[in-house]
């Protein structure tokens, strides 16, 4: 253990003890701390900062190409050239669809809960995931989105509606350029990314932020959710705590807080104008 005096030629000098040999190792500039005054100067080297384990050649191949969300991309063009850059040797598909099927007829036959999965439907996902361009996207022509489902070119938007919520369709009435059609399938069930092995953004990393975004309820979704949890005529029964706890877990502890005193001060100007209306 090293002593050194932070204050020279005074009074009031103050010994500090450091593990560190500062005249020694060099790793810290002595200093006045009275004044600030440096008394010792150490000279620091400049490096450029890397994290390697962090992000990836690939990552940052990726992030140079373009500022552009390849889920907003256009044209298939757009697509095609994104994909250049993409090392399509380290690229892995998820998909969980066949798990999924199997699990909802489960519920259906045993527990008889309404099926969210036809045999339709599961085929037509079958056949897009494999389709997958990248992340959960795929543009194409008609007559291509027609080779990849096996169908007649003029069926190709009738069999898309075979999907129903598990994926979304744009096509030129939704900004893409003319002629191309872009159907993003629901990341829960597809995903096709850098697999684990090779980047720091894996499919999995890539899929749940993917998720998130898919999920996100618009503001005016929001507002009315809340105008509708907050109405007390909505919630006769006990379980209101329960509500809150799943309808607002991912917002702020304040928000809810504000929710639960929006709804009891609906009671009690309800319970107020009961009262009122019995007494006249």
């Amino acid at each position: 253990m090293m002593t050194y005096d932070t204050f020279e030629n005074d009074d009031s000098m103050i010994r500090v003890d450091t593990d560190w040999d500062l005249t020694k190792d060099k790793l810290l500039d002595r200093v006045d701390f009275r004044t600030g005054e440096i008394l010792e100067e150490v000279e620091y080297e400049t490096v450029e900062y890397k994290a390697e384990e962090y992000i990836s050649e690939e990552d940052v191949k990726e992030y140079r190409r373009t500022t552009i969300a390849p889920e907003l991309f256009t044209s298939k063009y757009q697509l095609d050239a994104y994909m250049e850059g993409v090392d399509k040797r380290k690229i892995v598909t998820f998909s969980r669809v066949k798990q999924a099927y199997g699990h909802d007829s489960f519920e259906h036959d045993i527990n008889k809960k309404k099926k969210a999965y036809t045999a339709p439907m599961t085929k037509v996902l079958i056949k897009l995931i494999d389709g997958l361009v990248y992340r959960n996207i795929i543009i194409d022509t008609k007559k291509g989105l027609a080779k990849t489902l096996g169908v007649n070119e003029k069926n190709v938007m009738r069999t898309l509606k075979t999907a129903g919520w598990a994926i979304r369709v744009y096509t030129e009435k939704e900004g893409m350029k003319r002629g191309h059609i872009k159907v993003l399938i629901h990341p829960d069930l597809a995903f096709k990314h850098y697999s684990p092995k090779h980047t720091s953004c894996n499919v999995n990393t890539a899929r749940s932020v993917c998720l998130n975004a898919w999920i996100k309820p618009s503001v005016s979704d929001l507002a009315k959710h809340t105008d509708w949890l907050i109405d007390p005529d909505n919630h006769v029964d006990d379980n209101y705590g329960q509500y809150i706890e799943d309808d607002l877990q991912e917002n702020p502890d304040q928000y809810r807080q504000w929710v639960l005193r929006s709804r009891k001060e609906g009671i009690e100007d309800r319970n107020a104008m009961k009262e009122f209306l019995e007494a006249a």
